[in-house]
């Protein structure tokens, strides 16, 4: 069932407010947003369906036995999934079989997983397809073609690609390899990343799987080489790496010119927020490729998770939604803040935020 939401003023789509949700008899089991137009690919146990930013159904599929393993490039224009013909049950180990198809669902590829892994992942622009397993410390790098470029010892949980695709950040190993697999930088191993900057000239990541310095957060730049570390819950940074946002251990979430926030930890240099505010736990920090905007969500107490969009240039909130002691379990948005999606279990809501 499809219900078309108002704005928050009653006025019909597009305005800000709750253009579209949709509500399923099962689980969802994949959730992804094309960060730049705003598509968004949902999937359950073996079905598929993909709709545009104003919530019209551009095509469904639902003739498979189970579906995984899926991703959305940025524009819309490449979407990767897996199939099979047979039902999954914890004692099978299925023949899979890979499909990208372009945003009229039509397939661009179509052939057998060789690796039989249940996991993958597409990059930002769709050039780079990677599988992966959680059991197995390894992952496979192929082109959209399912050409094989390279391989890697490392989990495919904690790799991330740079905007244009041009660098991978492996945080397990602390590893900066050029779309090649190879090294081109170190740094801290044991972290998860958190936030990677256009060509990955600044990485933040964070400690994780330790109880020790779990609060460390790393902000890290390579051109001029150099790193600072701040205590706190969440980080982040821009698409072109110059504003920094963290929530320190205060709980006060402050916004910076990454440059200036590494002079005033580094070197004890005064510098002065660019905004700030409060929240008590972070879960995402995000800001729109322009730097004008602010995404952040986080809880406001065990039960309850809110969203509030800031104007940097401002000063001040812009949209806000909480949901009260039924939160989503995963949130995403677009790349630009406009466009917003959250997935409860077997419901999602989509939000255009202005």
């Amino acid at each position: 069932m499809i219900i078309y939401g108002l704005s928050a003023s009653g006025q019909e789509e597009g305005l800000a407010g709750k253009v579209f949700q949709q509500s399923y008899k099962d689980d969802i089991k994949g959730f992804y947003l094309a960060k730049s137009s705003g598509d968004l690919m949902v999937y359950g146990t073996d079905w598929l369906e993909y709709y545009d930013s104003s919530g019209r159904l551009l095509w469904k599929k639902s003739d498979f036995k189970y579906v995984c393993g899926g991703g959305v490039s940025r524009d819309g224009n490449s979407v990767l999934f897996q199939t099979s013909s047979t039902p999954k049950t914890q004692q099978t180990l299925l023949d899979l079989t890979v499909h990208l198809v372009d945003r009229a669902g039509k397939d661009v590829i179509n052939q057998a997983n060789p690796y039989r892994y249940f996991t993958s992942t597409l990059s930002p622009k769709g050039s780079y397809i990677v599988f992966g397993d959680p059991e197995a410390k390894k992952i496979y790098v192929l082109d959209r073609s399912l050409n094989p470029l390279w391989e890697r010892e490392t989990w495919l949980w904690y790799i991330g690609f740079d905007a244009d695709e041009q660098f991978v950040f492996d945080s397990t190993l602390g590893l900066v390899l050029n779309n090649q697999g190879r090294r081109v930088w170190e740094l801290p191993s044991g972290t998860r990343p958190l936030s990677i900057s256009r060509n990955a000239d600044v990485l933040v990541s964070q400690r994780f799987l330790t109880a020790k310095n779990r609060n460390q957060i790393f902000l890290t730049g390579r051109n001029p080489a150099q790193q600072a570390i701040v205590e706190g819950y969440y980080a982040t940074v821009s698409f072109d790496g110059s504003l920094a946002a963290y929530q320190g251990m205060d709980r006060k979430i402050q916004v910076y010119r990454t440059q200036e926030l590494f002079d005033k930890i580094n070197a004890q240099k005064s510098a002065s927020p660019l905004w700030t505010g409060d929240l008590y736990q972070v879960s995402l920090l995000q800001f729109s490729m322009d730097n004008s905007k602010l995404v952040i969500v986080g809880e406001t107490s065990q039960k309850n998770v809110r969203v509030n969009e800031i104007d940097l240039g401002k000063g001040k909130n812009i949209w806000m939604k909480e949901w009260i002691n039924s939160p989503p379990s995963y949130l995403v948005v677009s790349e630009d803040a406009r466009y917003l999606a959250a997935q409860k279990s077997s419901q999602f809501e989509y939000f255009r935020l202005r």
